[in-house]
């Protein structure tokens, strides 16, 4: 079955939040095996019987050809270190910077209507949901990577009060905006880090996270009956194995059980790493499958993807998977969730990946 490629997909958010550097750098890791896979299928060919949707393994255009969503991307790099404060917060604390087991772990969060339209304009804000709030992080030090979508001089941070708290003025309409922030944790004397908590508070919706629970944070909570919802995902920046997070759109075919989805590939310091595209639905013997195309930024093939998707509710599902190289070897895991609106047909997915490092 063709796909049928978007007229536009800047109907739907693209937006992606990064995570700015704090220590280390990322790359796509690349394996031989002997086994090659892929066949000679193309993006808008994918044939959910076929391993890895028959998927030809070569290069494709950049962002694949979609202009809204390499757009997205590059708005995106030019922002990225805009507001990045972690450099003044440890230069005030050299114990801190120069612990040799400081722990990082970057949050990302975003607020509104998360299957919405950017909105590029800054309106009058009476008519939207207020989401202004605050950020405060106990047993750790907060660090402000970046706004999201902030559209001034509506949406705006406030003068911080201290390293552990931020505050911001934010409304949303037709969109979402959101913070990404590094959480820095360092142990006692006896190697143990302090229990702690992440506290937001909003007016439409607050909650409280435990430091603890904050690497491989997934959580999406719906607010109201008109589509508004948050979503907090967290990643713990250690070691040299590759991580990072998906975000996209996850569409769905009218009277189908598949669809299509297309979003940007991040490592878990910011850097804009590649784009993916693909096909989710159910092949001939009943199966919930997905398959896909990885690549790099200038579009070169990074690997193909596979894996398997649940519905947990009508519009709502979660999904799991691996991404291959050229030779069959398995690179990465990648797991996350998708929702959609029936009556528009598309929504959003966000995901975290981890490569495969041998241990």
């Amino acid at each position: 079955m063709r796909i049928p490629t978007p007229a536009r997909w800047g109907i739907l958010a693209l937006a992606v939040a990064f995570m700015a550097p704090g220590c280390g750098s990322d790359s796509d890791p690349l394996s031989t095996s002997t086994d090659a896979i892929g066949g000679n299928n193309t993006v808008d060919q994918i044939d959910l019987n076929q391993e890895y949707g028959g998927l030809a393994y070569t290069d494709e255009a950049p962002a694949f050809g979609d202009s809204g969503l390499l757009g997205e991307s590059l708005t995106i790099d030019q922002n990225l270190m805009a507001e990045d404060d972690e450099d003044s917060i440890l230069e005030h604390d050299p114990q801190l910077r120069d612990h040799p087991r400081l722990k990082r772990t970057m949050v990302r969060i975003f607020w509104g209507q998360l299957d919405g339209v950017p909105n590029s304009t800054a309106e009058r804000p009476e008519s939207h949901l207020d989401w202004s709030g605050q950020l405060k992080v106990t047993g750790g030090i907060v660090a402000l990577k970046r706004t999201i979508l902030f559209e001034p001089p509506y949406d705006h941070l406030l003068p911080r009060e201290d390293a552990h708290t931020l505050s911001w003025q934010s409304y949303t309409g037709p969109h979402f905006d959101g913070l990404l922030v590094c959480v820095l944790q360092r142990p006692d004397s006896n190697g143990v880090y302090p229990e702690g908590e992440l506290i937001f508070r909003t007016g439409p919706y607050s909650t409280t996270l435990s430091l603890a629970d904050l690497d491989s944070l997934e959580l999406t909570e719906t607010v109201d009956d008109l589509g508004n919802a948050i979503s907090f995902e967290g990643r713990e920046v250690s070691g040299r194995c590759p991580a990072g997070f998906l975000r996209g759109v996850w569409a769905k075919y009218p009277d189908s059980d598949g669809g299509i989805f297309l979003g940007l590939w991040v490592n878990r310091f910011g850097m804009a790493t590649g784009f993916v595209r693909g096909r989710w639905g159910m092949n001939e013997t009943g199966e919930k499958v997905f398959a896909g195309k990885v690549i790099g930024r200038n579009g070169e093939i990074r690997g193909l993807l596979r894996g398997n998707w649940e519905a947990v509710e009508d519009g709502r599902g979660t999904f799991s998977g691996h991404w291959a190289s050229r030779f069959g070897h398995i690179e990465g895991q990648l797991r996350g969730e998708y929702r959609y609106r029936e009556e528009l047909g598309a929504g959003f997915f966000r995901a975290q990946w981890r490569a495969n490092c041998g241990g």
